[in-house]
C-alpha cells in the first residue's frame, strides 16, 4: 500500500465534513469510509477500487463486516443497500496517517502529489504481467 501512497495520483473525493457535535473518533472514521465507498460506488457502480485507511478499526470492520460496538454495527448495516446495489468490490489497505493522501484534505492541505515513480513490479501489473510483482512477493516470503 505504500507503493500505491508514494507513486500514484490522488484525488479529493467529496467534502470534508466539520463535525458539529463530538463523537468517538472511530465513528467518524467508519462512517466518512462508508460514504466514500458510497460515493464511490453512485460514480461507479460494478467496479473494483482501492480503499486506503488509516483507522485500523474502520478498516477491521469493513473487513470483517461486523464490530463488537453497537455505534460502529448500526453504520455497518446502514450501508448495507448502497453496498448491494453498487455492486463494487474494494481492495481494503492499511496506512499511517502521514503516508495517507485521503488525509491531506482534512488537514487543510492540497492532496500531495507522487513522490516516486512506480516500482518495475507495479508498471508491470498494470499492463497485466504479474511475474515481477510474484517475485517482489517472494522477496518477503509471501
Amino acid at each position: 500500500w505504500q507503493e500505491a501512497a508514494r507513486t500514484q495520483v490522488f484525488h479529493k473525493f467529496g467534502k470534508v465534513k466539520k463535525v458539529r457535535k463530538r463523537r468517538h473518533i472511530n465513528v467518524g472514521e467508519l462512517a466518512a469510509a462508508l460514504e466514500a465507498e458510497r460515493q464511490q460506488g453512485l460514480a461507479e457502480p460494478d467496479s473494483y477500487y482501492m480503499h486506503l485507511q488509516d483507522s485500523q478499526v474502520s478498516l477491521a470492520c469493513m473487513l470483517k463486516g461486523r464490530s463488537s460496538s453497537a455505534s460502529l454495527n448500526k453504520l455497518l448495516r446502514q450501508s448495507i443497500p448502497c453496498q448491494l446495489q453498487s455492486n463494487n468490490k474494494s481492495f481494503l489497505g492499511y496506512l499511517r496517517s502521514k503516508d495517507n493522501p485521503a488525509d491531506d484534505p482534512t488537514r487543510e492541505t492540497e492532496v500531495r502529489s507522487p513522490v516516486a515513480q512506480p516500482s518495475d513490479w507495479w508498471l508491470q501489473a498494470e499492463k497485466g504481467q504479474f511475474e515481477a510483482l510474484d517475485a517482489f512477493l517472494r522477496s518477503f516470503g509471501l
